[in-house]
């Protein structure tokens, strides 16, 4: 039995995508304050692809390919998906 929206999402196999642009966090009643580092988080989640990158334009493309945009960025804190892959790089 599907019991919220986080748990339809899974179903339909976006989870990525609303871990990614923050729909998760609206889906468990509103609006949240969101974690301190929501880099670590985008890390964390894309450890694969920042462990064997060998520079930030490739992160950037990995992060684009799962449905990173400029906006999705700007959630994160950055301008764009660039500077965004810069500090994932840097990290």
């Amino acid at each position: 039995m599907v019991t919220g929206v986080l748990d339809v999402m899974c179903a339909m196999g976006v989870v990525g995508v609303a871990l990614v642009t923050g729909m998760a966090d609206v889906a468990h009643g509103g609006r949240a304050a969101g974690p301190a580092d929501p880099v670590r988080m985008l890390m964390h989640r894309h450890q694969e692809l920042c462990a064997h990158a060998v520079d930030a334009l490739e992160i950037a493309a990995g992060l684009e390919a799962h449905g990173v945009t400029d906006r999705t960025a700007a959630r994160f804190r950055h301008r764009d998906v660039f500077s965004l892959a810069e500090e994932l790089y840097a990290r």
